[in-house]
């Protein structure tokens, strides 16, 4: 899900068909919006003005892995730009520049990182990862940086990377190994850009220095608890995580790592915070 810069709409993909789009005040669906088939990941732009999903589209065969361009004036979808064929290219991850000028989106399935330029709806660029099958992106506050979260698969264990994308000139400049004792699930960047932060399915959170380029610490939130979606207050004191397996959404404070509550939640997944603390 994603939330208007002003805080009055919330927008969740069903993971079915369409975008639903929340009045946050009234707590109501407003607007049912269809956007192809399977719509998961959704950023909207800092100015408010547009919605970007990734699903895929069916026309004329193949199917292709698409993100769609939501006019929030208007609930319509305005564009549908194809990244790949489907199922060879799943996008998971999707995020955009603090400039709403660029929307990077990952495949799922492939070493691959598209850059897309929001004022021609295209593909300007096209990056190719050390690690594959990508589980999430995330841009850096001040637009320089994507990192992305996948595995190096292996005979028996799979290893986890976060690969650096320098976005001036759209090539991987490092990989920052996380481990092979879990899978990486979700990830954010704290609001300063130090600190990237990944969730993961054995119920721990790995923290990345992204001044140095190294895992700083792996922290337990719930041993043996899937942990998904992750976002920040937007003062970066505290990161709220989604646990569906413990009906919870977990509250941490980012300057001693504790966990300070677990809010009960119904099978918690998405998860986006609104631009006021």
């Amino acid at each position: 899900m994603a939330v208007s810069p002003d805080g009055s709409r919330a927008y969740v993909t069903d993971g079915i068909s369409s975008v639903w789009v929340v009045d946050t005040q009234s707590r109501a669906v407003v607007a049912t919006i269809p956007a192809g088939t399977s719509p998961q990941g959704v950023v909207i732009s800092p100015d408010g003005k547009n919605v970007y999903v990734t699903t895929v589209t069916c026309g004329t065969p193949p199917c292709a892995s698409s993100v769609e361009v939501i006019d929030t004036a208007t609930n319509a979808v305005t564009s549908t730009i194809p990244i790949g064929n489907a199922p060879s290219v799943i996008l998971l991850g999707i995020a955009i520049s603090s400039d709403s000028t660029r929307v990077y989106v990952a495949s799922g399935n492939g070493n691959g990182v598209w850059a897309i330029d929001t004022s021609t709806n295209s593909i300007v660029a096209s990056v190719h990862t050390t690690n594959s099958n990508s589980a999430d992106l995330s841009i850096s506050p001040d637009g320089s940086r994507v990192y992305t979260i996948g595995p190096i698969i292996g005979p028996f264990l799979d290893t986890y990377f976060v690969d650096v994308i320098d976005t001036q000139t759209n090539a991987q400049t490092g990989s920052i190994l996380l481990g092979n004792q879990d899978v990486a699930v979700r990830m954010a960047i704290s609001p300063d850009g130090g600190h990237a932060y990944v969730t993961t399915e054995g119920g721990h959170l790995w923290i990345v220095d992204t001044t140095q380029n190294a895992l700083m610490s792996t922290i337990t939130v719930s041993a043996g608890n899937w942990l998904n979606a992750l976002a920040f207050t937007p003062d970066g004191t505290r990161l709220y995580m989604t646990c569906g397996n413990n009906n919870a959404v977990y509250v941490m404070s980012t300057s001693t790592n504790e966990v300070l509550a677990a809010i009960p939640s119904n099978d918690p997944g998405g998860l986006a915070i609104s631009g006021t603390n």
